[in-house]
């Protein structure tokens, strides 16, 4: 990699962990070829998308667990359980943020490695990933709740308000995300019958 490059990127005077690495995805994919790094940005990519999936799961156990949090704190009231409910609260929420971060930079990174604007074909983990907004990080809880009040209403009522774009609210994408793991799954389920029958 030219070291004019390399040099760009690190000439302002930052923090160390605000320095960046000099990734593929840090310049041009048009300079890829002539930077010599094409196999670095498939590295980087499949990286990314690994990071993604990762800050999605993540992303869920937070949303969960601020699911549990709130309903704790509506079944104990009491100022010393609430106070403390707010604050645990308050910290699911700044984890939320940490990994809505993380999903944005490896979303950014990705989009800046495609280029063209298309994804290969072939990789259907980074087909199912999008933009994250903050419609899309809601609670479970939150979303059955509206289904139960929707469903509660009627059909006929439903139908009315969801002409008038006021009906349920559709599942989040990231609750509906899924990995293809019937190969695992096909692994696992041989090595248990290998183990049974041995």
């Amino acid at each position: 990699m030219p070291a004019d490059a390399v040099n760009a990127l690190t000439a302002t005077n930052t923090a160390p962990e605000d320095v960046s690495l000099g990734l593929p995805s840090d310049f041009p994919r048009a300079d890829h070829h002539k930077l010599g790094i094409t196999s670095h940005a498939l590295i980087e990519r499949e990286l990314r998308i690994g990071q993604a999936h990762d800050a999605l799961k993540k992303l869920r156990t937070m949303l969960g667990l601020k699911s549990f949090l709130v309903r704790r704190k509506r079944q104990n009231p009491g100022y010393t359980v609430s106070t403390r409910a707010e604050s645990e609260i308050k910290k699911a929420d700044g984890h939320m943020k940490k990994w809505r971060k993380v999903y944005e930079g490896a979303w950014n990174a990705l989009e800046r490695l495609r280029g063209d604007g298309r994804v290969p074909d072939g990789e259907r983990a980074w087909r199912e990933l999008r933009p994250l907004t903050y419609g899309d990080c809601v609670m479970l809880s939150d979303w059955m709740a509206d289904q139960a009040y929707w469903k509660q209403l009627g059909e006929k009522e439903t139908a009315e308000a969801t002409l008038w774009g006021k009906g349920p609210k559709e599942l989040s994408w990231i609750w509906k995300i899924e990995l293809d793991l019937s190969g695992e799954t096909d692994d696992v389920a041989g090595a248990v019958a290998g183990a049974v029958e041995g």
